[in-house]
């Protein structure tokens, strides 16, 4: 089905649902937002609509068949809102990739000098400075200044020789796109690699990115949106499950999950028809 004929279909059987569908999604990503921590259950939001669709006389008088089709093709509805939400930038996130140094107690760097510590702390206003230069200046997103240096490497959620402070953001983040892909299997998470003094990464021949992603291993600048670690954990699942990257982004979950806005598949029979990762 087209994403022309699921809107027009919805409108043959629910005529009002629309603007109800529209403004449900941006109210739950607006309590989102509000306590800054989860994401969004598809499944919520088909709750909020089905109590809806029960105060409506086409829905209650209907057989079983007609509420069904209804609520399969609402849950189309939304995936293709949120995918064009996320692909319009609509939703941004004050959060921050974070990746200053977090040692663990005891650490024997916690007894010398601070030379390392303040190393780390100038790394970061440097590499800060440049952002806001480079906003100061009017520059856009394609604006790319390479970040050469390296801040972090190791596990996503961090390690026992050290971490980071965005770790938690990052390792949610990523869990979170595999959740919106209907992925259940225990499967390893990417490490990280921080890299600091710009707001772009080298990622092979297709030079400047926003994040980059080489099988087991994300590539994120500091002081990027958290958003791209989604993006980079899409191609990092899709590797672990299919064998393939997904370089040409063909994939809808890059949409659909890897953007700020995540709704899971967690609808059942009325899930929409898009074809879940395998496991």
């Amino acid at each position: 089905m087209s994403n022309k004929s699921i809107f027009s279909k919805l409108l043959d059987l629910a005529p009002d649902l629309i603007p109800v569908i529209v403004q449900t999604v941006i109210d739950a990503e607006r309590v989102i937002t509000g306590i800054g921590q989860g994401d969004i259950k598809k499944g919520r939001v088909m709750s909020i609509l089905k109590n809806i669709l029960e105060t409506k006389s086409y829905f209650t008088d209907a057989g079983s068949d007609i509420q069904d089709q209804i609520l399969n093709v609402a849950g189309n509805a939304i995936d293709l809102l949120v995918m064009a939400l996320n692909m319009l930038g609509a939703f941004s996130t004050s959060k921050k990739i974070d990746f200053t140094p977090v040692l663990p107690p005891g650490n024997p760097a916690d007894k010398q000098s601070g030379r390392a510590g303040l190393g780390a702390i100038a790394l970061t206003l440097a590499g800060g400075l440049l952002l806001v230069l480079s906003l100061a200046a009017g520059c856009g997103p394609k604006d790319l200044t390479p970040a050469g240096r390296v801040m972090y490497e190791g596990p996503i959620n961090g390690g026992p020789e050290g971490s980071y402070t965005g770790a938690a953001d990052l390792t949610n983040a990523c869990v979170e796109a595999k959740q919106c892909m209907g992925i259940t299997e225990e499967l390893p998470l990417p490490k990280v690699r921080g890299m600091v003094g710009g707001n772009a990464v080298e990622c092979g021949d297709k030079g400047l990115r926003l994040g980059c992603y080489v099988p087991g291993l994300v590539i994120v600048p500091h002081g990027g949106e958290v958003g791209i670690v989604s993006h980079e954990c899409v191609h990092h699942w899709l590797y672990l499950t299919m064998g393939d990257l997904d370089p040409e982004h063909k994939s809808e979950y890059f949409l659909l999950c890897g953007g700020k806005f995540k709704i899971d598949n967690d609808t059942g029979p009325t899930a929409p028809e898009a074809t879940p990762a395998p496991r």
